[in-house]
């Protein structure tokens, strides 16, 4: 997964340099927004799939612990004991 981030990070940065060279050499600024739309249209599903999949892994360690504190390894019979000394 680093590596496709550091993969878009790199695209990105090459775009930005292309499209400062682009404006530099005084190209249009039609051809500028058609490399941000094209780079933005490529690089969108690489980031929503490592987002969704950093979303998944800790929804799934958030689960996890929710569980191992709903049932503790050590757990007693305190909580029947309380309640039968109550009646």
């Amino acid at each position: 997964m680093v590596v496709d981030i550091r993969w878009t990070l790199l695209i990105a940065l090459a775009t930005a340099f292309i499209c400062y060279t682009l404006g530099a050499m005084g190209a249009s600024l039609a051809w500028v927004l058609l490399l941000l739309i094209t780079v933005g249209v490529m690089t969108h599903g690489r980031i929503a799939t490592y987002v969704r999949g950093v979303v998944c892994r800790e929804t799934q360690r958030a689960r996890r612990r929710s569980r191992a504190a709903l049932c503790p390894l050590d757990e007693t019979a305190e909580w029947l004991n309380f309640l039968l000394n109550r009646w």
